[in-house]
C-alpha cells in the first residue's frame, strides 16, 4: 500500500502486509483506514498506527493492522467447513457522514453494515430480483440528499436507491427506497 499525503503519493515510500484472505475490492474508510471485501465473503479493516510525538505533530511509522470486521455465519462456516463457495463481495462502499458500509457480493445480494468502534453491525440485506446485475455502489454526499446514503447501479443502468426516512430518525436505519 502507498500512503498519500498532502493529495500526492510518493511510490518511493509503501508497505506490505502479510494477510490470510484474498482481496476482492477495497474502499477508504476513516483516516488512516482501508476497508476490504474479500472472497470468503468478509470485510476487513486495514489501519495505519499514527502516533504523536512530544509537539503534537502526527507521524506514521509503518505500524498497521488488518482485522475482520464482519464475524462468521453458521452458513457461512459450514460451506467453508465442507469447501463449498460463499460469496465473495466484489464492491464495497463506505459512507462516512453516517458510517455506513454498503457491499454486494457475487449473488447480487447488497449488504449495509454499521461502522463503529472498528467493528461493525449488519443494518440492512437486499435480495434483488431475479437477472438483476449490479454493476456498481456509491455513497450520496449529504450536500447532495439528506436521507439518500447510497445508489447502487445495474448493468442495463437501472439505479437502486438506498436511504434513511424521518421514521428512523435516531435510529441507523437503512432501506431500499
Amino acid at each position: 500500500m502507498y500512503p498519500i499525503q498532502n493529495d500526492v503519493i510518493n511510490p518511493m515510500t509503501f508497505y506490505v502486509s502479510n494477510i490470510d484472505f484474498t482481496p476482492t475490492c477495497l474502499c477508504p474508510g476513516f483516516d488512516n483506514q482501508v476497508l476490504i471485501g474479500a472472497s470468503d465473503g468478509q470485510i476487513y479493516l486495514h489501519q495505519f498506527i499514527i502516533t504523536s510525538n512530544f509537539w503534537g505533530t502526527q507521524q506514521n511509522l509503518g505500524d498497521h493492522v488488518t482485522k475482520r470486521l464482519t464475524s462468521w455465519t453458521i452458513t457461512n462456516a459450514i460451506k467453508s467447513y465442507f469447501s463449498f463457495s460463499v460469496a465473495p463481495i466484489y464492491k464495497i462502499c463506505f459512507d462516512p457522514s453516517k458510517s455506513l458500509i454498503a457491499t454486494i457480493d457475487n449473488t447480487q445480494k447488497i449488504c449495509i453494515y454499521f461502522l463503529e468502534n472498528d467493528s461493525v453491525s449488519h443494518l440492512y440485506t437486499y435480495h434483488p430480483p431475479k437477472g438483476t446485475k449490479f454493476a456498481s455502489i456509491c455513497c450520496v454526499a449529504n450536500s447532495e440528499s439528506y436521507h439518500l446514503r447510497f445508489v447502487a447501479f445495474t448493468n442495463s443502468g437501472d439505479r437502486f436507491y438506498f436511504g434513511t426516512s424521518d421514521a428512523l430518525v435516531g435510529k441507523t436505519g437503512i432501506a431500499l427506497r
